[in-house]
């Protein structure tokens, strides 16, 4: 039994995470969530699946998160990296959408346990002070968003990238595939929130959209490949 804390419970990635575990309960226990201020969601969590260990980023939704006597609510990031030092947790999960998911992806880093990272931000930003933290506490940093992941699933269960030559970021071209400059010239937000294909986020979408996405893709792949002496292509 893995025991998982998400960060980001609230958000798109995070609810895709929950419905892992709930199709995989006897492999997976869900111990922990942090959540920005989404108390209504935060309380959906907590009344199915009962994680001990809840941090809200805004302190004054705190006296209306639901709890019972095992209930610990995590003040502080000394807290939540305590936390992730302890033997309750095996896997941290960070979805946290943009930059404000870097800073508890670094306690994490710093704790030796798996990192499922979706928060590209981490990477684009943080880059190698990150992957080197990782390495130093023998922490293991695996992709979870789609393209990501997708190339790491494809590369040997060793990592060695001594037989990869070319790596390919793919893209589902998002709400304006296809859309000519004349048609492009009358989109809204509306439609760039539209994505055909996932169900996300507000900002992820407009990201996806505009191709923003993908630039922060290549960055954070760009990283990665300074290590591994392969080219990229998109």
């Amino acid at each position: 039994m893995k025991k998982i804390f998400i960060l980001g419970a609230s958000g798109s990635i995070g609810e895709n995470a929950l419905s892992v575990i709930d199709s995989n309960k006897e492999n997976f226990e869900l111990v922990g969530i942090s959540v920005n201020s989404n108390v209504e969601k935060a309380n959906k969590i907590i009344k199915k699946h009962n994680p001990k260990y809840i941090y809200i980023n805004d302190k004054s939704a705190i006296e209306n998160i639901l709890k019972t006597e095992d209930t610990v609510i995590c003040e502080d990031d000394k807290e939540l990296s305590d936390i992730f030092n302890s033997s309750d947790v095996d896997i941290v999960i960070s979805a946290i959408s943009g930059f404000a998911g870097i800073k508890s992806t670094f306690h994490a880093a710093k704790s030796g346990k798996k990192i499922l990272l979706a928060n590209k931000e981490s990477i684009v930003a943080g880059g190698s002070l990150l992957m080197e933290t990782a390495r130093e506490n023998n922490t293991e940093l695996v992709p979870i968003d789609s393209e990501h992941n997708a190339i790491f699933q494809c590369l040997p269960e060793s990592r060695s990238t001594q037989d990869v030559k070319q790596i390919v970021i793919t893209a589902s071209g998002g709400p304006f595939h296809g859309k000519n400059i004349d048609e492009l010239n009358n989109v809204g937000v509306q439609d760039a929130l539209n994505h055909p294909n996932w169900e996300m986020g507000s900002k992820i979408s407009i990201d996806s959209a505009t191709l923003v996405n993908k630039c922060l893709n290549s960055l954070k792949h760009a990283i990665y490949l300074i290590w591994m002496r392969a080219s990229l292509s998109l």
